[in-house]
C-alpha cells in the first residue's frame, strides 16, 4: 500500500482517529493507558499543540487536536504513536506493532462541527458499551471539560474566535 502524504495545515483543528494493531485491546490496561496520557502530555509540550478533546478506548483513540507551528498533524500523531509503542513493548517485555500504521483526520472548520465532534468524543465509550454513561469513562476529555477533573489529561479550551461587535 503506498504512503500517502497526508495534507499539513498549521493551526487548524484535527479530529483524530487513531485503532490498534489488529484492533487489540491494548488500553484495558491501565499501565498502557498511563503511558500514552504521558505521551500526549509530554508532546503536546514539546510540538506545541492543543488537546481540545480525546477518549481512550480498549482498541482506538480519538482526540481533537489543535496543531502548532512546530509539528504538523503527522508528526505529532508519529511521535505520539511511535514513543507509545515503544514504551508498551517494553512494559509488556515484548516487541510487535500497538498501532496500526495510518490514522484518520479531519480539519474542523466550524464551532458546530467543534461541538458535533466533542460529542462523538465524550459518547464513544457509551456507543461500544464500556459505559453506561460519557461520565462514568475515566479516559476521557469529559472528565476534564465536564467535571474539573484534570487527574488523566488536562483538555486546553478553545477560545470563541467571534469578535463581538458594538451596535
Amino acid at each position: 500500500m503506498p504512503h500517502i502524504k497526508k495534507r499539513q495545515i498549521p493551526n487548524c483543528v484535527y479530529f483524530v482517529t487513531t485503532t490498534t494493531f489488529e484492533r487489540r485491546p491494548f488500553f484495558h490496561n491501565e499501565q498502557y493507558c498511563r503511558i500514552l496520557t504521558d505521551d500526549i502530555k509530554y508532546y503536546r509540550e514539546k510540538l506545541f499543540f492543543l488537546v481540545l478533546g480525546y477518549v481512550i478506548l480498549p482498541d482506538h483513540l480519538h482526540m481533537l487536536i489543535l496543531t502548532g507551528w512546530r509539528g504538523g498533524i503527522s508528526r505529532i500523531m508519529q511521535r505520539i504513536k511511535g514513543h507509545s509503542s515503544h514504551q508498551i513493548n517494553i512494559e509488556a517485555q515484548e516487541f510487535g506493532p500497538v498501532w496500526k500504521a495510518d490514522f484518520y483526520s479531519t480539519i474542523i472548520v466550524s464551532r458546530a462541527r467543534y461541538n458535533s465532534a466533542l460529542n462523538y468524543v465524550h459518547n464513544n465509550p457509551v456507543k461500544h458499551g464500556y459505559a453506561a454513561s460519557a461520565a462514568d469513562w475515566k479516559y476521557s476529555s469529559y472528565q476534564s471539560i465536564y467535571k474539573n477533573d484534570h487527574s488523566v489529561i488536562r483538555v486546553d479550551k478553545l477560545k470563541n474566535s467571534s469578535r463581538r461587535r458594538d451596535s
